[in-house]
């Protein structure tokens, strides 16, 4: 088992190392996931893989002149039936508890309004997807990491002293992104070839769409990065439908 020292140092890490390439995991010796139709009620329902995708400044933290920074972006945290796994932190026993005070204050950094995007008006929607809670993450009944789960494919983790915001995302599937692609394109957001993958250009297409669903104000920053929640996705009818009972 490795210590609370030792995995509060990994939690740091996804905020302070750098990552010259996607540091995944082994296949063949990771856990299996929780598929995401079951609730593990231990892990508070949280199931999948989640990427990082982001790094963000918090609006309310005086910050130094430059900060020396280099954010893990493709790092991943995983929620299998062991627990939590994350690159180089390990637990014999992981609980995911909700937090009764906010782990990031959404509704009032400029820099995180992207996550705060609702629902369109659209006769084709699935309705509000957010839901803006926050949970700890307890190994060995000692609180080590918290985090704020914007919906069911988008989380924030506070990091490098809460002076910077993570944002990961649960991978799209490549017919997830292809159907993205094309309701882009329908939309003369994006020009390029149906490929299934999330590229540069595809970005930023979803950053423009972004851009026209938010309808911000010219003092509200726009992230280079918008992530991709399931409200925006939701408008394209890319989010799987419910079956009709």
């Amino acid at each position: 088992m490795h210590t609370k020292t030792q995995i509060i140092t990994a939690v740091a890490l996804m905020a302070t190392t750098a990552c010259a390439e996607p540091q995944g995991f082994n296949e063949a010796e990771s856990s299996p996931l929780v598929p995401p139709s079951q609730a593990l009620e231990r892990l508070s329902g949280m199931a999948g893989e989640y990427i990082i995708v982001d790094a963000r400044r918090a609006s309310d933290v005086a910050a130094p002149a430059q900060l020396d920074y280099n954010a893990p972006i493709g790092a991943s945290v995983r929620f299998t039936y062991q627990g939590i796994e994350m690159q180089g932190a390990s637990c014999d026993e992981w609980t995911v508890t909700r937090s009764d005070d906010p782990v990031v204050f959404v509704d009032s950094d400029p820099n995180l309004t992207d996550l705060n995007l609702g629902p369109t008006d659209s006769p084709i929607t699935s309705g509000d997807q957010r839901e803006h809670q926050g949970y700890v993450a307890i190994c060995e009944e000692e609180d080590v990491f918290r985090f704020h789960k914007v919906d069911d494919r988008v989380l924030v983790v506070p990091a490098a002293n809460s002076s910077i915001n993570l944002i990961l995302e649960r991978p799209l599937s490549e017919l997830q992104v292809k159907a993205y692609q094309v309701q882009l394109k329908s939309m003369k957001f994006y020009d390029g070839a149906l490929t299934g993958v999330l590229d540069a250009a595809t970005l930023r297409a979803s950053r423009r769409w972004y851009e026209d669903r938010a309808r911000l104000d010219e003092e509200t920053p726009i992230p280079a990065r918008p992530a991709i929640t399931e409200n925006l996705l939701d408008a394209l009818n890319v989010l799987p439908r419910p079956a009709p009972e």
